[in-house]
């Protein structure tokens, strides 16, 4: 069993599961829900919910209208309160950053199936969670996830400042952990803004913080050309 800070264990040794590119959202579906429906023991269309990163999404395609009829629940992760009260199996489709984010806050135990549009959102949850891979691209996690233990030791510090405070996801609050960061790379430490990413969601940062982490360190730790 894990222990992470902010994390009740439940909800990280959930099963999770991911989808990726060149497979079409659409495709991805049908392996989705099968894959959602075989982790609750009621094997109903209402229990099944369906994040998705905006509105805009649900009205771009129409496979997820069509699965509203049929009672499954979609919400966009910008909602005031996405899929509240909800316990889950959840599709992530099309997730960025974001809303991958958010479907680790929820309260469900089921589990999470990614459905992904864009791979680059995918890799960092893959590196903190390890989910099942199944379709497309198979998405190396990295492990060890953040050896370095200077660096780890201090996003522990500040996940304990996030969720300690309040406006967890203020901007000069992240700029700060971003400048705190810089000054361990210039002593040192060895780290890669993804792998910074996974290990934010591992610790369960709220999903404002973790999208503007990756914004800000991003641009203060480019990487290398290829």
């Amino acid at each position: 069993m894990h222990s992470v800070p902010g994390y009740p264990d439940s909800a990280f040794e959930r099963a999770r599961a991911y989808i990726a590119g060149p497979v079409a959202p659409e495709d991805g579906l049908t392996p989705a829900l099968k894959w959602a429906f075989q982790h609750h023991s009621e094997g109903r269309w209402k229990r099944i919910g369906i994040l998705v990163p905006g509105q805009e999404c649900v009205r771009e395609h129409r496979g997820l209208h069509r699965l509203r009829t049929r009672g499954v629940t979609v919400e966009a992760a910008t909602d005031p309160r996405p899929l509240a009260g909800f316990t889950g199996p959840v599709i992530a489709y099309c997730p960025n950053l974001y809303a991958l984010a958010v479907a680790e806050r929820l309260p469900i135990t089921c589990g999470i199936v990614a459905v992904a549009a864009d791979n680059a959102p995918l890799r960092p949850w893959v590196h903190a969670f390890t989910p099942q891979h199944l379709a497309g691209h198979v998405l190396a996690p990295v492990q060890p996830l953040l050896p370095d233990a200077t660096a780890r030791r201090a996003m522990v510090y500040f996940t304990h400042r996030l969720t300690t405070t309040s406006l967890a996801d203020d901007h000069p609050r992240i700029q700060g952990i971003v400048e705190g960061l810089r000054q361990l790379r210039a002593q040192g430490a060895v780290f890669t803004t993804e792998e910074l990413i996974a290990l934010a969601l591992q610790l369960n940062w709220p999903a404002g913080a973790v999208d503007q982490l990756q914004q800000l360190a991003a641009e203060a730790f480019p990487e290398p050309a290829a």
